[in-house]
Parts: C-alpha cells; structure tokens; sequence
C-alpha cells in the first residue's frame, strides 16, 4: 500500500473481529476483572471518539486517508474504554442498541470505518485505484480486460511479477464467460497480453484453447503471437505464425459472418511495400465498404509511421476514392470519418475537417433516429475528439440522449480516452460519470486510470484529489 496511508492498515477493520464483540465479550467477563486503579476516564474517552466521528465525516469530502486515520483513532478510543474500563457505564452501554458514536451505533460505526479504509487505499495510488474499479466490475469480459491492460503496463513498468499475478486473475475471469464466442474472443485477447509481456510459452498453450485457426478469435490470436516474435526479433516464427493466420483466413468462407474483421487483423502483419497488392485484394473481398476504407486507413497509418508519406498518400487518395463511392448512409459516414482521422495523423487538418463535418452531415441526413443514426454519430463523435475537438465531439454526443444508452455512452467513452491520451485528466473525468451505462462507464475509467498510472510515475506528483473525487463518484 501506498505511503500515504501513513502505515495505516485497512485489514486491521476489514479482517479483524467486531469491536462490538470484543467489547460483549469484555463486559461479560468484567466480574471476574479488579477495579481499575485508573481514574475513569471512559466518559471522556468516548465523547472524543463521537468528535473524531464527526470530523472524519467531514473529511470525506476532501479525503478518505484523512477520514479513514479519524474513524481508526475514534475506534481505538472505545477499544481502550472496554480493556481499561470494562465496569464504566461507558464500556456497558456499547451493547446496548441506543449506544451512539457520532450518529453511528458501534457495528455501524465499525461497518463504516472499514469501508472507508478500502477507499482511502483507493485513493492513495492511480494502480491502487484501478484495482478498486477491476473489483467493481461484474461482467467477466470486461473484468478480464482491463486485468490484460494493467498487466500490460506494468510488464511496461518493469513489474514482470505483478502482470503475471493480474494475467492469472484474467485468465479465471475468461473462464467465468458463459457465451463460448465472447470467451474465445476473450481467450484470444489474453493470447495477445501474454505474448507482449514474453509469456510465449503461456501465450502457445493459450492459442490451441482459443478455437479453430479459421475463426475470428483464431485468427485474432495468431496474428498476436507473430507480431510478439517479430517484436522479439525472432523472424523465423513471425514468418511460421503469419502465414498460418494467411491460411487461416483463406480457408474463412467470403461469407463468413466475422471475414471483415478478420481481415482487419491480418492486414496488420503486412509491413513490406512489396505486399500492397495483395492487401488490396484481400480489402477488395470484404463486404463492408466502410471496413474495406478503414484497411486502407490503416495501411497509410502503418506507412506514416514508417516515415513513408507518399505511399501513406496513395492509401489515403485511394481510401476516399472507395469512401465516396459508398452510397449506404452508415457505412459513407463511417468511410469519410476513417479517411478524415487519417488526414488528420498526415497532418492535413484542413482536409480533415472537412471530411469530418461530411461525416456529420451524411449521419444527420440518416431519416429515422434509430440505432442505425446514433451508431453513426458515435462514430463521428469519436472522431471529432481524436482530432481535438472536443466542444464539437460533446455537443454530438448530447445530442444523442434520445437514442440507444450504449450509442451515447460509448460515444461519451471516446471523448473521454482521448481526453486522457492527451493527459488531461481532470477534463476526461466529467465526461466519464456522466455515462449512463454503467458497464461502460467503468471500463472507461479504468482504462483512463490505467493511462493515468503511466502518466504519473512518481508519487509525488499524483492528484490526490483526482483520485478522491474518483472514488467518491463512484460511491
């Protein structure tokens, strides 16, 4: 734990006995005890606790270490009452049911204190507070998620031991998935976070529980493993697990429910120039127009990063070639946006926006509100945050309370992660409790906290505040 709990102890309430029954048990046995010696002081004693009590509920609006270090000394002044003075009056009202402490009964107060105690260790480190999230979530699926995220960064953080502790705890959250699709996909996500923190090994036995090499999640996990070698320097499997994640795809059936996507992950292990041709074709057999662009997107992001401008043109002109050529309202809207982003990571901000308010206006034109519509505008919501937008980006989401929760919700979740990907946190926060769905709302959070646990490297310069109006909101 943290040393800003000062060695405090939040196991000492939340796995130590009831003072109620420490004090019932005293006070039965106080016949057979000697009178104190000592003048009684239990009177005073207990009317500070009540003051402690009282200032600690103040202090929770500032600080839960604070409070929680107030309701421990309170909790210790009656603990002294009932081994010091077990014959007081004070010590034998402690059982009684109209014995108060500040506005609590004793096991009320004893109940209080504790949680307390696990929000001050929520509030004294952006990890500690991620932990607390994880632990709010009930969907394994996401639970299972965020634990791959964190493990991921703190293999980063050089805490090889840690990320394999939180790799193990997602392992038995896939498992708890019921639908056998979600737990593959889940399966092959932790093939992915296995493989980046140089769990190979564990990452091979992983992949042969994922499913057939023909599926998505299949696919998924063997482009994963190879990207890992090739980060690794060893060619010769990137080369072995690419093309058996190529032949995987080309035993998929062209109508197969999930191609799109597989295709999307196996364009990502195409690096050499030499190869655009065949992503072209493989972009050519999707049946998503709109998918087909975000390939050609991607491939000028790849080449960007490559420091290859002029080939990152050539898929981005091609890209809004295929883009305009899409009549279908959704998938147009969702085109222009793909092109716009990637206009906007060239560096043409001009041409960006304006690609991105064609994006809106084909979205608004859609007649009918329905989960169509507000897909489309959470998509260019998105948009508008990742290009610095946010005024623009909020005001789409805000107009999207009338439709589905999730639609505005996930387009809330946007604004927020590119919010903290800028590291601006104390903007992001709003946005994040302001989303309805609670699922969403958590894992949002816990991907900002995430962010934020890299952000913030020394103690020191952590927001405590930050941190408390985290654990506050979230009650």
């Amino acid at each position: 734990m943290s040393s800003a709990l000062s060695g405090l102890r939040a196991g000492e309430i939340a796995g130590g006995h009831s003072l109620l029954v420490l004090a019932a048990a005293l006070f039965a046995t106080a016949s057979f005890l000697a009178c104190s010696s000592e003048p009684d002081q239990s009177i005073g004693l207990v009317d500070e606790a009540s003051e402690l009590v009282d200032r600690g509920l103040e202090q929770e609006q500032e600080s839960y270490i604070s409070a929680y270090q107030l309701y421990r000394a309170a909790l210790k002044n009656l603990k002294t009452v009932a081994e010091l003075y077990p014959s007081s009056p004070a010590a034998k009202s402690f059982v009684s049911d109209e014995f108060r402490v500040g506005p609590f009964g004793l096991e009320q107060l004893y109940t209080h204190a504790r949680q307390t105690g696990l929000r001050a260790e929520a509030e004294a480190s952006p990890l500690a507070c991620t932990r607390y999230v994880i632990d709010s979530i009930s969907e394994p699926a996401n639970r299972a998620k965020l634990l791959g995220d964190l493990a991921v960064a703190r293999f980063r953080n050089g805490a090889a031991v840690e990320a394999r502790e939180l790799l193990e705890r997602a392992s038995e959250a896939v498992a708890r998935i019921e639908d056998d699709y979600d737990r593959a996909m889940a399966k092959a996500a932790l093939v992915e976070d296995n493989a980046r923190i140089g769990k190979l090994e564990e990452a091979l036995t992983l992949l042969e529980q994922v499913g057939p090499d023909g599926s998505l999640p299949g696919i998924s996990a063997l482009v994963s493993l190879a990207l890992a070698y090739r980060s690794h320097g060893d060619n010769g499997s990137f080369t072995r697990y690419r093309d058996r994640a190529r032949r995987a795809l080309s035993r998929m059936g062209k109508a197969a429910a999930h191609r799109d996507g597989a295709v999307v992950a196996v364009s990502r292990l195409y690096s050499d120039k030499a190869e655009d041709a065949e992503v072209r074709e493989m972009a050519g057999e999707m049946k998503d127009p709109s998918a087909r662009v975000r390939v050609y997107a991607q491939m000028a992001s790849r080449r960007l990063r490559e420091g290859d401008k002029d080939s990152a043109a050539a898929w981005i002109e091609d890209g809004l070639r295929l883009a305009t050529a899409i009549e279908e309202p959704y998938a147009l809207s969702t085109a222009l946006g793909e092109i716009a982003a990637a206009y906007d990571e060239a560096g043409d901000l001009e041409r960006a926006e304006e690609l991105l308010g064609q994006s809106l206006s084909v979205a608004m034109g859609i007649k009918e509100f329905s989960s169509v519509k507000a897909g489309a505008l959470a998509k260019v919501a998105r948009k508008y945050a990742r290009a610095g937008q946010y005024d623009m980006a909020f005001v789409i989401a805000e107009a999207m309370i009338g439709s589905r929760r999730a639609d505005n919700s996930w387009a809330k979740a946007g604004i927020a992660h590119y919010f903290s990907e800028r590291g601006e946190f104390e903007r992001a926060l709003p946005v994040v409790f302001s989303i309805r769905e609670n699922q969403v709302k958590l894992m949002t959070l816990g991907q900002l906290l995430i962010e934020y646990s890299e952000f913030v490297r020394n103690e020191d310069d952590v927001n405590r505040t930050l941190l408390h109006y985290i654990v506050r909101e979230l009650g």
